[in-house]
């Protein structure tokens, strides 16, 4: 059995991918099930969100790696550095030399 959570809680209005909701991590955890990463590459264009319908056209699904159970700001962190490997303009947040920092103002945005 599979089950698909978007960990975000929402579209985004502007298309970038912004701080995960702690509910993924808590279900990862309590029972033990890996996280899959997918990146949807199309989507805002396809169906922005407000929009009744989508529009028709190409979305791309990228899977990417399996991530264990971790706490959400280890998970987005790995899901940030895999996910910019495919669209580094899709995330809301600042590189540094060595470290980042998640820019969404969200109360569950932690910095790692």
């Amino acid at each position: 059995m599979w089950l698909i959570l978007f960990p975000e809680g929402t579209r985004s209005k502007d298309g970038k991918v912004h701080s995960f909701k702690r509910g993924v991590s808590v279900v990862a955890e309590k029972t033990q099930t890996p996280i899959l990463f997918l990146f949807l590459e199309g989507n805002t264009r396809l169906w922005p969100k407000g929009a009744f319908f989508a529009k028709p056209g190409r979305l791309t699904i990228h899977v990417g790696p399996v991530h264990p159970p971790a706490p959400i700001h280890e998970v987005y962190k790995a899901y940030v550095e895999w996910g910019r490997q495919i669209s580094p303009d899709a995330f809301d947040y600042e590189v540094g030399s060595e470290e980042w920092k998640i820019v969404d103002n969200s109360p569950l945005a932690e910095e790692v």
